[in-house]
């Protein structure tokens, strides 16, 4: 898988969860990141899993335009908009208040890596 374009940041990963690899993350508490919860907004996705202790910046992937492999959390089919699942994977988005975070230039099952390419807009929300 190849990364065009992206800009990749390092972050702190919150301390009560370890932060799987290729999962949306979220902003929370302190600057701290964790996965991504269902229908929330990301600031991008994780490249590498966080250590247990988490106290490892980890490299994230902004959802700036480019492309980005993320976990799929259902099935998704090319060409849809995804948002986050419960816990930072990527699945079909719907919904009023989901937040849209890429569209999908590959399909694949629920475990499978699907490339994104991830156009967040600020209030972008499904419908």
């Amino acid at each position: 898988m190849s990364y065009e374009s992206n800009r990749t940041i390092t972050l702190l990963p919150h301390v009560a969860n370890v932060i799987l690899k290729n999962r949306f993350v979220s902003i929370g508490t302190g600057g701290l990141v964790d996965e991504s919860t269902a229908a929330a907004d990301a600031v991008g996705v994780s490249r590498e899993q966080s250590d247990a202790d988490n106290s490892i910046a980890i490299p994230v992937t902004l959802l700036d335009g480019g492309k980005v492999e993320v976990e799929a959390g259902a099935a998704v089919t090319i060409g849809v908009r995804v948002m986050s699942d419960s816990t930072g994977r990527a699945i079909t988005a719907t919904g009023a208040t989901a937040r849209v975070l890429g569209i999908a230039i590959s399909g694949g099952a629920t475990g499978d890596f699907l490339t994104i390419v991830g156009l967040k807009a600020a209030g972008e929300f499904v419908s």
